[in-house]
């Protein structure tokens, strides 16, 4: 397992007070060192899980009450934004890309990001496009292991007219828990029904945020 997808949902489940900087420069520079070395599961893209990884430290503080920092939500969202890969995998690609959209929808969704334009237009975007990006990698892929994170994130923006894709999301999640035989996979099911329940209400609190609330803890990574 990459560290970093670790990082990325267990340092929700943690109360910002407890978080280290990512921040540093030694982990920066350790970072940009590693992007020129192939890494099995992100190529010479292990930048883009730390940016995410720096989303979800911010976030959580949100969550927490800290007052939001628009320079610094400007800067982690050009950093996600300016991506480009560098890697000619294409499956490899679609799966960071739909990290870097989880990053982006947890950015606009729990901070607000960018009252100039219409949220909700860019989320659905970034939601759609990993969507479907997610779907094209083949089940008998080694990267379907570390689907879940994004897929929870794209899945919960599905709009209700979709029930194909609905369905299709499901179907994934169960194959993903064939391979890992952990049912959080299918409580993921679960947890997503209800997320769409909640939209048809329009209510669009995160996923992360839902179980944040519950004081529950879910193990996709």
């Amino acid at each position: 397992m990459n560290p970093n997808i670790g990082e990325i949902v267990a340092s929700f489940n943690l109360d910002h007070r407890f978080h280290k900087s990512l921040s540093v420069e030694f982990i920066s520079e350790a970072v940009e060192a590693s992007q020129r070395e192939y890494h099995p599961m992100a190529g010479y893209s292990l930048g883009m899980f730390y940016a995410v990884a720096k989303v979800t430290h911010y976030c959580r503080g949100v969550v927490d009450g800290q007052p939001c920092d628009l320079a610094l939500e400007a800067s982690l969202e050009e950093e996600m934004l300016a991506w480009t890969p560098s890697q000619e995998d294409e499956l490899l690609f679609l799966l960071i890309d739909a990290y870097r959209k989880h990053g982006l929808i947890q950015l606009y969704r729990i901070c607000g990001r960018d009252l100039e334009q219409d949220n909700e237009v860019m989320i659905q975007q970034w939601a759609s496009e990993a969507m479907e990006g997610l779907l094209r990698i083949p089940p008998s892929s080694p990267y379907l292991n570390f689907q879940p994170i994004p897929l929870m994130s794209a899945a919960s923006e599905i709009p209700a007219h979709k029930l194909q894709q609905r369905e299709e999301v499901k179907v994934r999640f169960k194959a993903i828990y064939s391979l890992t035989r952990l049912p959080v996979m299918l409580e993921a099911i679960n947890l997503l029904e209800e997320i769409w329940e909640l939209r048809s209400l329009g209510i669009t609190t995160t996923w992360l945020v839902i179980l944040l609330e519950r004081g529950q803890v879910f193990p996709l990574a």
